[in-house]
């Protein structure tokens, strides 16, 4: 009879463990790991900042991006998704891949790491208005600077977008876009010679175009920084006036990279920032922080 109630209460023990642990499992307390031996509730995006390889400047993209895998522990997840999201090749010396904690702590012991963080989403902001920065036709900046209105400058703008049929970006009054200015436009409404960039980066859909209809704020921004002059401007019959942007005579390229789903991840980011610097735009305009 002791044996047995021996190892009845064996039997329960073994129970009692077994199902605390699926509970532990099935409430995220225990980690989840792949085949591969990677945990997978830890996986999240990183950007590594590694050294610059000798002749860098000489590499074409597939082998600079080569040459970033060699520091990751395989190229795909269990998923069969790809570890390795962006290969930055201006904005930063680095690249940005789903990695466990486990895996850059291993990376770190590699010639040539610097170091890693991860991924942040960053929220959007706003900027400052003309008085602040004492623009004004007649005796501000505006008529006391070299640059007439900005003329000649690109700005490029990285947020949600733009809505090409906003009057802000007439393109009347505009001098001739930069020579050999070749890059591309994917709005469903063109480009025109106020507007000359428009492009899309979303790691989800890299399709997505960068139209601005669903929240307006890329269009703000893009206003606000290079918008044209816009006669009779008001908002609900006040404020009437001539509108303008920070430098109105200047180009905007844009660089959608803000969405509603996943706000503007900062991966997505640096690989706009890298896009913009190989156009050749000659200031950035981010309007979003943490």
């Amino acid at each position: 009879m002791g044996e047995f109630k021996g190892g009845f209460a064996s039997f329960l023990v073994i129970v009692f463990f077994l199902s605390f642990n699926i509970f532990l499992l099935v409430h995220g307390v225990l980690p989840i790991v792949s085949d591969h031996g990677e945990n997978i509730s830890e996986i999240q995006t990183y950007i590594v900042h590694v050294l610059k390889p000798e002749g860098s400047n000489f590499l074409d993209a597939e082998d600079l991006e080569n040459c970033h895998k060699s520091f990751l522990p395989n190229t795909t997840l269990d998923t069969g998704e790809p570890r390795m999201l962006f290969s930055y090749k201006e904005a930063i010396s680095g690249f940005a891949a789903r990695l466990t904690p486990e895996e850059v702590r291993d990376m770190e012991k590699m010639d040539g790491f610097l170091h890693a963080n991860p991924s942040r989403t960053l929220h959007l902001q706003t900027t400052y208005t003309h008085d602040f920065l004492n623009l004004s036709t007649l005796f501000g900046v505006w008529s006391t600077s070299n640059s007439f209105y900005g003329e000649g400058i690109i700005i490029g703008v990285l947020d949600t977008g733009i809505h090409m049929p906003h009057p802000s970006f007439d393109d009347t009054g505009m001098p001739p876009r930069p020579a050999g200015w070749n890059a591309s436009c994917y709005l469903r409404t063109p480009c025109n010679g106020k507007v000359i960039v428009a492009q899309s980066f979303n790691i989800a859909n890299s399709t997505t175009p960068p139209s601005d209809i669903d929240q307006g704020y890329g269009t703000h921004v893009a206003g606000i920084a290079a918008g044209n002059f816009v006669d009779n401007a008001e908002v609900l019959d006040q404020a009437l006036g001539r509108a303008a942007g920070t430098v109105p005579k200047a180009f905007i390229s844009v660089y959608k990279v803000c969405f509603i789903s996943i706000g503007c991840e900062t991966t997505g980011v640096l690989a706009d920032i890298d896009k913009a610097i190989q156009d050749g735009v000659h200031i950035l305009q981010m309007s979003f922080g943490l």
